[in-house]
This record gives structure tokens, sequence and C-alpha cells, in this order.
């Protein structure tokens, strides 16, 4: 019998190695992957590798373990709000900031938010932290800016100002969660022109 002249190691596609930058951004659109199709939950080191097409060492040799590696890969995917542009007039500058958490909500097609979602009752909260921390939140602090510097809210308790600008993001969060489709530009404007601006009186 004729021995094999084909080396499968030779006919297997070799594998490219990837360093630096091009790695960490694989490793991060990974993360971003297990997030929507598994959870945060089911989301491992392991997994996450595998779907990077990388070996779990690689991981290891940057993050101890998988909350290390998923601020990291948000901060790594996320648009920042403060490189959100702004104008002194209000209603262009809420319309902007709230249009920022609506392209972070449609381009992961609810992705951190589903994950939030599925943490629901568990004993950590990691994910709805992490999300708060890095997206919510500093929202929510730049709308206060904008409220705040609006001649017309120069009477307005400080209170007030915190407790309006937490309208808008709830209301962009809600519709996510609930699973709504991709949202409309159309419905961002709504909710600085129709409820926005009554409840503050603009």
């Amino acid at each position: 019998m004729r021995p094999s002249t084909a080396d499968p190691a030779a006919e297997a596609p070799a594998r490219t190695r990837r360093r630096g930058e091009e790695l960490k951004q694989a490793i991060f659109a990974a993360v971003m992957e297990e997030l929507r199709t598994t959870g945060y939950a089911n989301l491992t080191m392991e997994s996450v590798a595998a779907a990077a097409g990388t070996g779990k060492s690689a991981l290891y040799r940057r993050w101890p373990d998988k909350e290390a590696m998923l601020r990291d890969a948000l901060r790594g995917t996320l648009p920042d709000p403060d490189e959100v542009p702004r104008t002194g007039d209000t209603r262009t500058d809420l319309v902007a900031l709230l249009g920022f958490l609506q392209s972070v909500f449609n381009d992961t097609s609810g992705t951190l938010f589903q994950a939030v979602a599925s943490e629901a009752g568990t004993d950590t909260g990691f994910m709805r932290t992490l999300v708060n921390d890095h997206v919510v939140a500093p929202c929510k602090v730049r709308i206060r800016e904008v409220l705040s510097a609006s001649p017309t809210q120069a009477d307005t308790p400080a209170g007030d100002l915190d407790l309006l600008a937490e309208v808008g993001p709830a209301m962009l969060t809600h519709r996510c969660l609930t699973g709504e489709a991709a949202i409309p530009d159309a419905y961002v404007a709504d909710v600085v022109d129709v409820v926005l601006t009554r409840l503050a009186g603009g």
C-alpha cells in the first residue's frame, strides 16, 4: 500500500498570528458577540477565546478575569459622551446626547441591555453597574449640565434638574430592554420635544 503523501498539517489553512491592537480588537468583538448570544452569566474566558480565534493564555496575559476583560471591552468599544459636541442650544444638545445613547443601543443591537435584563435577580449586579458607569450615568451628567445652562431653568431647584436628567435615558433604556426594534430618530426627538420640554416648562 502506498503511503499517503498528503500532510494534514500542510493542508490546514495557516492560522494568522495576531498581536497587539489587532488581537485586542478581535477579543473585544468576541466579548460583545458572546454577550449577545449567551448572556453575561454564560460568558467565559474560554468562550471568548474560542470566538476570537485565540488561546486562553492570550486573554489571561491581559486580564485576570472576565469582569476586568468586560470593563476594558466596554471602554474600547463604546463611544464617549464627552465627545458629543455642544452648541449651547438646549434642544440641539439634548437631542445630541440622547442620540449618543440611541447609537449605543442600536449599534449593539441591545446587547448590553439584554445582558443587564438577564442578570436581574442575581447577586452581583455586575453588568448593571458596568453599563450604568460607562454609558447611562455619564449621559445623565451631561444632560443635567445642558438643562442647568438653559435660561428657562435658571430658577429650577437642583433636585428637579436631577430628576429631569434621568427621564430621557430611562425612556430609551426601557425601550431597549423591552425588546423594541432599533430606536428611531423620531422617538429621540419626541422624548425631547414632547416629554422633556413639557416637564421642564420650556
